[in-house]
């Protein structure tokens, strides 16, 4: 009986490592396969602000509000656009940085927003296209921007159209659909926005840390509402070789985990009681061959 224990706890044991092995390159394999996906759809919406404000430097409304700074022509046009498009934002600026209007914020007219750092990206870009990622006073944006040539003069910009998104709870979801993962923002090592529900996002802590050093295509472990996430981190934007803007896919694996867990405590239990069975019947059949020898002994030795 001894005999055929000890390949049965082995045979056991490299089970529950082949299985966990198993569970963590499926899981492995499902992290970066929805870092794919969600990656191609957020490069996707980069690609359709940049497709907007290309298509808004070149609509005659735009064109000739920005000529003679007739800015009702270009709220109504931008209003237009966003409804459209479902854009959450949408801008034109003159050269030198004053709003002409913005399809997001409609009554703000003739601010000066030369500081901002999309306007300022957009000026020094010299007639090309140009992305974006910082601060718009409504917080965290990406916008593409596109320059407004006159249509009088060759070769002359007069103005700048700009399309994006703002990097909100709103944005995470967007990117997020109907797919089993959760969308993370952080700038500057600060998570800025989520996919969780609203309800989540209250309660969510605002110092969730990700890995100051990490491998684009490893993946890492990470602890939220006391479930396990298995993460894929993205770096967006860098400055001086740092990463300043990253995007984390999370996944939720506390059910795998725990059914992992379920499956081995079940092994350890079949192994101890195999154990136990063994060593009863060990003994029961020990006394059945032993008693027998032993009475024979002991008549001997009275004969």
């Amino acid at each position: 009986i001894r005999i055929w224990l000890f390949p049965l706890t082995l045979i056991t044991t490299g089970t529950l490592v082949f299985f966990f092995f198993q569970m963590r390159s499926n899981i492995n394999k499902q992290v970066k396969d929805q870092k794919n996906f969600i990656e191609q759809k957020f490069n996707q919406t980069i690609h359709k602000s940049k497709t907007t404000s290309k298509l808004l430097s070149r609509t005659p409304e735009i064109i000739n509000g920005a000529e003679i700074g007739k800015t009702n022509i270009v709220i109504q046009t931008l209003i237009a656009f966003s409804n459209e498009l479902k854009l959450p934002f949408t801008s034109v600026h003159s050269l030198d940085g004053f709003s002409l209007g913005k399809g997001h914020k409609p009554h703000e007219i003739f601010q000066n927003d030369k500081n901002l750092s999309y306007v300022k990206n957009a000026v020094k870009a010299k007639g090309k296209i140009s992305t974006t990622m910082g601060y718009t006073p409504l917080g965290l944006a990406i916008i593409s921007s596109c320059p407004i040539y006159s249509n009088f003069q060759k070769n002359k910009i007069t103005g700048i159209a700009s399309s994006g998104y703002f990097i909100n709870n709103q944005y995470s979801k967007f990117l997020k659909g109907k797919n089993q993962v959760e969308i993370l923002f952080f700038y500057d090592r600060e998570l800025i926005a989520t996919s969780f529900n609203d309800k989540k996002n209250q309660k969510i802590k605002k110092n969730i840390n990700i890995p100051e050093k990490y491998q684009i295509d490893n993946v890492y472990s990470l602890s939220i509402f006391n479930n396990t996430y298995e993460m894929s981190i993205i770096p967006l934007h860098k400055i001086n070789n740092k990463p300043i803007f990253e995007m984390v896919i999370a996944i939720d694996v506390s059910k795998e985990k725990h059914a992992f867990l379920i499956t081995a405590l079940i092994a350890i239990f079949f192994i101890l009681t195999s154990i136990y069975i063994s060593y009863k019947l060990t003994q029961f059949f020990s006394r059945k061959i032993t008693n027998p020898i032993h009475i024979l002994v002991e008549t001997s030795k009275l004969i």
